[in-house]
Parts: structure tokens; C-alpha cells; sequence
């Protein structure tokens, strides 16, 4: 317990401030808010046992915050706070997943430094109160990724791992099919690995099944009702962006700046936040520095994946590098890109940035050790401003007509 004081303090103080935020400026809800709670009320009367959200065919993530809020709404009473209570408790969860994630990838002081960066991200922070049926995916990215790693890094790889990987995926994918590619992603390079056996591979298989078997009757039995909404929500359409200057101006000169700030919940507002400048240079610089000896060697990438990331950290970087392609692609191919779509990569951009910041305080260079700290102070400071920035305004944000009716826009309403 010693070991981990300083993760402790930090959980303490983010659960604090969590929960103060939920008491000072989320009070409210907006619409599928409304219908979450809604199927939380009617479970707990037994009038109705939903296995997606009301009016979809999809987001079963949406449909496990509602029985798990009828248990709140059973002890506290049906209210906002006892709703948006389960969704803080969640991401406290994740929060320490996402430290035994950095701990599996690095070292404490990484994941100690990362933690910091990842509890302090505005791309997330409005989200740790959200109930859409996005937590238990955000629980599964750090999940999974662990499970990635014992199988990688242990030498005599043993069945029941592969078993509770597939089975972890399986209702990953379930609860919330935004998850597929980054599922992909780690499926393919498992299978990279040289030295899979054919009998764990189909025990991971028959997991994977066995966890979304749920859907999978479920699309037998609803005419493919499920599998049919995917399909028409990610036609790929906008993976035509990247023929187009234009729209790859539009992505990463207009879109991450505010992708990184904290206003994430639905749609792009039109001005970009400080914040999110700040963070999109610290991820930039993660990412190139990471990057720089497989840009200069670019043969150590299939070393990498061969050898299961298992021979240093250099090669833990590229699997984050990987994964935030992959997370990346559901963002990209979407007929509307909305920050939703790309909030997994946050994660392993916050792991990147910890990895960042332990090179640099362990540098001998005076110069490197006083950038990192630097780039600590601006993450930290940028992070709380945020922080206490929504702390101050209750306000529903949501879609509105505008131009005469003819397009959307996003506004704020007080709550």
C-alpha cells in the first residue's frame, strides 16, 4: 500500500473534486440523460428490463447504467445526483485501471506521472458525469489492454488468459460498438504474435463469442435489427478525407485543438480552447518523440509486433502508437466526426505523455529535466483551469437549429 501513497492521494483528491463538480454543476440532464434514468426508474418498478437504449438497436453500455442506477435510485432515491453518482464511481474505477495499465507498460513513476495527466485530460473530463452508455466502454480500453499485455509478456502463456480476453471483448463490443476497431487492433496483433498456438487461439475465439453471445441473439431474433444500425452509422463515408488536403487541414489543424479542450460532448463548438492547445503540443510532442526511432528504423515495427512488445519500452511506445491509429479510424470514417468517436485515444495519449515526462526527469540534461517539469506545470495548470471552469457553470449542452434553420449548432442552456 506504501508503494502506491502518492496514486492514493491523487485518487482521493480527483474523487473530491469529481464529486464537488457533480454538486455544484451537474445537476441536470439532458436528453438521453433523461431516457437512461428513465430505464433506471422503470427496472427498479420491474415494469421493463431494457437490453439496449429506448429507441436503438445499440449502446447496450447505456442500458447496464440504467440497472446499475436502479440500484442507486433503490438506496438514495430517484434523482440527477443519485443517476450521475454511478458514472463518477465508474470513472474512479477507470482511473485506477488506467494506473495498472501504465504500471503494466512502464513503471510506477510513469504510470504515477501519467495518472496525473490522464485524471487532468479535458477531453474527458465532462464525460466522467456523462450517461450515455460510455463508461463501461472506457472501463474496457485499460481492461483489455492489460489482458493484451499478460498475454504478451508471459512467457508460458496459459488458456484461461485468452478466455477472459475474448469474453472481455465480446462485451466490449457489446455494450458499446464504437470499440470495434481498437478490439480489432488487439485481436490482429495477438495473432501477429509468432508464437500463438492454434488451441489458444480458438480459446479466445470461443471468449469472445461466449461474451457477445447476448447480441448475438439478439440480432438473430430482431432481424438483424443491431448489426443493421452499425452498419448504417459507419458506412465510411469520411474515410474520403484523406484524399482531400482540405479536409485533413479541417481534422488536425481545426478539429484536435478543440478535440483536446474539454468541450467534447456532443459536437464541436466553433471556438478552440486554450487548454486544448495546450494538450493536442504536449500529445504532438509524445507522439513524435515516441515516434522518432521507428520513423529512423521503421523495420523495428515488425520486430515489435513479432516479439509481442516484450523487449523494452521503445517498444511499448509503438503499441500505443498502433492503438491510437486504431482508435483513431472510427473518428475518421464517420459521415460526422464528433469528439465521441475518438475518446479512446485519449488514454494512450496520457500514457505517452507519463512515458514523456519519466524520460525527461530521468534525463542527466538539466535542459530536458527542466522541460519536463515544464510540461507537467502546463498540463496541470491548463487541466484545473478546466476543471474549474465547469465547476462553475451548470448548463445543459446540446444541439440547436441555426442558419436559418438550416444547419446545427451547439449552445449552452443554464440548468
Amino acid at each position: 500500500m506504501r508503494r502506491h501513497a502518492l496514486f492514493i492521494g491523487v485518487l482521493v483528491l480527483i474523487a473530491a473534486a469529481r464529486f464537488a463538480i457533480l454538486l455544484m454543476s451537474q445537476t441536470h440532464v439532458h436528453s438521453d440523460e433523461a431516457i437512461i434514468g428513465l430505464m433506471g426508474k422503470h427496472i427498479l418498478e420491474g415494469r421493463y428490463f431494457p437490453f439496449y437504449m429506448y429507441g436503438q438497436a445499440y449502446n447496450a453500455g447505456a442500458a447496464w447504467e440504467a440497472y446499475l442506477a436502479a440500484i442507486a435510485f433503490a438506496f438514495f432515491g430517484v434523482s440527477v445526483i443519485s443517476l450521475k453518482s454511478c458514472i463518477v464511481v465508474l470513472s474512479l474505477l477507470c482511473l485506477i485501471l488506467f494506473y495498472w495499465l501504465c504500471q503494466a507498460l512502464y513503471d510506477e513513476r510513469t504510470a504515477f506521472l501519467a495518472t496525473i495527466v490522464f485524471a487532468l485530460t479535458p477531453s474527458l473530463l465532462k464525460w466522467q458525469f456523462q450517461v450515455r452508455g460510455y463508461s463501461w466502454y472506457f472501463l474496457s480500453i485499460p481492461l483489455l489492454t492489460i489482458l493484451f499485455l499478460s498475454i504478451q509478456s508471459t512467457p508460458n502463456r496459459r488458456w484461461p488468459l485468452f478466455l477472459l480476453f475474448g469474453a472481455t471483448s465480446g462485451l466490449s463490443i457489446w455494450s458499446l460498438e464504437l470499440g470495434i476497431s481498437f478490439n480489432l487492433a488487439l485481436w490482429v496483433l495477438i495473432l501477429m504474435r509468432r508464437s500463438l498456438s492454434l488451441k489458444n487461439a480458438l480459446v479466445a475465439l470461443a471468449g469472445f463469442v461466449a461474451g457477445y453471445s447476448p447480441a448475438i441473439v439478439f440480432n438473430l431474433t430482431h432481424h438483424f435489427a443491431n448489426w443493421n444500425s452499425v452498419l448504417e452509422k459507419t458506412g465510411g463515408g469520411g474515410i474520403t478525407a484523406f484524399y482531400h488536403p482540405e479536409a485533413l487541414s479541417q481534422i488536425f489543424v481545426t478539429e484536435m485543438p478543440k478535440f483536446f479542450g474539454g468541450d467534447t460532448v456532443l459536437w464541436y463548438y466553433p471556438e478552440k480552447p486554450a487548454a486544448g492547445f495546450v494538450f493536442y503540443t504536449i500529445a504532438l510532442l509524445a507522439a513524435g518523440v515516441a515516434a522518432w526511432p521507428f520513423i529512423r528504423s521503421p523495420s523495428k515495427i515488425v520486430e515489435a509486433i513479432r516479439g509481442g512488445f516484450a523487449r523494452g519500452d521503445d517498444e511499448r511506445d509503438v503499441l500505443l502508437l498502433l492503438l491510437i491509429s486504431a482508435c483513431f479510424v472510427p473518428y475518421v470514417t464517420a459521415p460526422v466526426r464528433v469528439p465521441g468517436y475518438f475518446l479512446a485515444g485519449s488514454f494512450f495519449f496520457a500514457a505517452m505523455t507519463g512515458r514523456l515526462l519519466a524520460r525527461c526527469f530521468a534525463s542527466p540534461r538539466t535542459l530536458l529535466r527542466f522541460g519536463g517539469a515544464g510540461i507537467l506545470a502546463a498540463a496541470v495548470i491548463a487541466g484545473t483551469a478546466v476543471i474549474l471552469d465547469t465547476a462553475r457553470h451548470n448548463q445543459i449542452e446540446t444541439l440547436t437549429l441555426c442558419d436559418r434553420g438550416e444547419n446545427y449548432c451547439m449552445t449552452r442552456i443554464p440548468g
